[in-house]
């Protein structure tokens, strides 16, 4: 190693699936509260004739009054007057209906663009979507790296409709998120790929040319009201946009990312890691994207090469990639935490892992998940490999999960 390495491993046994201890509380939940309704007044009105003349009769809970009001000739006058106001407020409204029909089948309009921001993957709602399938490209739509971010169809349909190359640059991306391009193997298209799904979301800079937070800087006050902290709505329009969007000052200093997304598998981790840290008067960590892309890589890399606990660590270790991980991050100290398990294939596709509660039960990992040494962690999905390597051939299948933790680090979003 170059200047000795900063590592702090935990080298444990590998824990079967274990549920948290009965009757043991956690974090509070949300509850939900009803609306009262509101009470209605109604006026009746009726009309009656009598010889040329015609009388208006009001009838309301105070009693009915009655009024003598115009001749026959101004009644039917006047009625034709309603009616011409009539047929003209429905072809006024006819017309903006069309109007609005027409901006909203325009995907470049502000309120169409407005429509897919803020939208929720089913990744951050759903734990079975959290689960990497190595061995099933089906399964893994393409990626063997990392879970799918899908927003539904009306904003995938945006996906081919812009020019990318004026917001993305492959080099640039990878050289801004180095870990990111480490777990994604340096694949352009899969890197554009999460830069769409994923990048644009947490307002990550994809190019030297375009940082969105400048670009909200010296945008228009309509659109800064239209998407507010939607990142992802300010790149569609700009790129939607160029002939009164490219002048506009979209570089300068300014972070690299400004938001983190998490999984669903991701913000239990965190919650739970935390709330034990909680217990020992330990401050809470700090999620980290770039270590959590650390937690992916380690995965997929047990998962194909077939290490067992911690092997895989001490083989970055001896080929200098730890090394150079730690030292692009500045990380001071580094440990990590890895929970393996078997099973069938039925079961990897509906049966997400929380490793949080197996931790708590090992004395090695629990010391790391509350060490009050460490401020930042990256959570991990769960990868699945259809070798069975740990097991003897007990299982189908290969789970495995990480947490990764550090003492202090530099990236993009957080820069001490």
């Amino acid at each position: 190693m170059k200047k000795g390495i900063r590592l702090s491993a935990v080298l444990a046994s590998i824990l079967l699936a274990a549920a948290v201890p009965a009757g043991y509380g956690g974090p509070d939940q949300g509850t939900m509260q009803g609306r009262d309704g509101a009470d209605a007044y109604t006026m009746l009105e009726t009309e009656s004739t009598k010889g040329d003349e015609t009388f208006s009769i009001e009838t309301d809970s105070s009693g009915t009054t009655q009024k003598k009001t115009k001749t026959r000739r101004e009644r039917l006058a006047e009625r034709k007057k309603e009616a011409q106001e009539q047929a003209e407020l429905k072809k006024n409204g006819q017309e903006a209906t069309k109007q609005l029909e027409s901006a909203d089948s325009d995907p470049s309009t502000i309120t169409a663009i407005s429509a897919v921001g803020g939208l929720e993957a089913a990744v951050e709602q759903d734990d079975s979507e959290c689960i990497v399938f190595i061995f099933d490209e089906e399964l893994n739509h393409g990626n063997p790296y990392d879970v799918t971010w899908d927003y539904g169809e009306e904003y995938n349909a945006y996906l081919d409709k812009v020019d990318w190359t004026l917001v993305f640059d492959a080099e640039y991306y990878k050289s801004l998120f180095p870990t990111l391009a480490l777990q994604y193997h340096d694949d352009d298209d899969l890197l554009l790929r999460h830069f769409q799904t994923v990048g644009i979301h947490e307002g990550r800079q994809g190019c030297e040319s375009f940082n969105v937070a400048a670009y909200m800087d010296h945008c228009s006050q309509e659109l800064l009201d239209a998407f507010g902290d939607n990142y992802e709505c300010y790149y569609l329009y700009y790129m939607l946009h160029q002939d009164t969007e490219a002048k506009l000052k979209t570089t300068g200093d300014y972070k690299g990312q400004l938001a983190m997304d998490l999984t669903s598998i991701q913000k239990t981790e965190l919650k739970w890691v935390n709330y034990y840290r909680e217990e020992v008067d330990a401050d809470p960590v700090a999620f980290d994207s770039e270590l959590a892309a650390f937690a992916a890589y380690r995965a997929y890399q047990d998962c194909t090469e077939g290490w067992d606990a911690h092997d895989g660590l001490e083989e970055l270790q001896k080929n200098g990639l730890l090394d150079e991980f730690m030292d692009e991050l500045k990380i001071g100290i580094y440990c990590e935490n890895k929970d393996t398990l078997g099973g069938s294939k039925k079961s990897a596709k509906s049966t997400p892992c929380y490793q949080h509660s197996d931790y708590r039960g090992s004395e090695g990992h629990y010391k790391t998940m509350v060490g009050k040494d460490y401020h930042y962690v990256g959570c991990g999905n769960l990868f699945v490999s259809e070798e069975d390597y740990n097991w003897d051939g007990k299982y189908e299948v290969n789970r495995i999960t990480l947490d990764t933790y550090a003492s202090r680090l530099k990236d993009p979003y957080y820069d001490e």
